[in-house]
């Protein structure tokens, strides 16, 4: 079924299960029960690129300039480390170990965790 035919049964369904309630049929509310369909504009982009998009990607960096190094730093930390964006943006240097080539990192929930730098980074 496409996502807009999904969304607009679950969206019956819905309505279905509150009338139940409504009506005294239902004890419960069944209704908050049926999942949310994505259907945003980019809900069928795909969760990871293949390794060898992910190299293009890398590889289209220029290094030579301070900002082609600090973008392949960024890409190596997304693509190797798997760290969201907002894990990314939340990191300082002194979150960097460069002696022992550890990176520490900001979570969600206010939990730390250290990650080994990738190959590439560290010194």
């Amino acid at each position: 079924m496409k996502s807009k035919r999904i969304q607009l049964v679950t969206t019956a369904l819905r309505s279905f299960l509150r009338f139940g309630r409504y009506r005294g049929d239902l004890c419960t509310d069944l209704a908050a029960c049926v999942p949310a369909v994505a259907n945003w504009s980019l809900s069928t982009v795909p969760r990871a690129l293949p390794p060898e998009q992910v190299e293009r990607v890398l590889a289209s960096c220029n290094q030579k300039t301070g900002a082609g190094r600090r973008d392949y730093a960024i890409l190596l930390l997304l693509a190797r480390l798997g760290l969201r964006a907002s894990e990314v943006v939340t990191l300082h240097l002194e979150d960097l170990d460069w002696q022992n080539g550890l990176i520490t990192v900001r979570g969600k929930g206010g939990r730390y965790s250290q990650l080994p730098l990738p190959d590439g980074v560290s010194v």
